[in-house]
């Protein structure tokens, strides 16, 4: 990998984990309670390298009225 890499903070998109450059790679498909730090990526579209840290999203509770 080279040196000169992106670092990024990414939350999840529908269980993906898509490209921060380009926004329309999906780098890699993780679960909701999934946490990464510092996770090398590539994106095939647009070749960009990332360091990756991956927040999980809080599920949202959805109340009956």
């Amino acid at each position: 990998m080279q040196e000169n890499l992106i670092c990024a903070t990414i939350s999840p998109k529908d269980g993906w984990v898509m490209c921060p450059q380009c926004g329309k790679g999906k780098l890699l498909m993780i679960l909701p309670d999934t946490t990464v730090r510092n996770l090398p990526c590539k994106c095939k579209r647009c070749r960009q390298e990332f360091l990756i840290t991956v927040v999980p999203v809080p599920e949202t509770k959805v109340s009956s009225a």
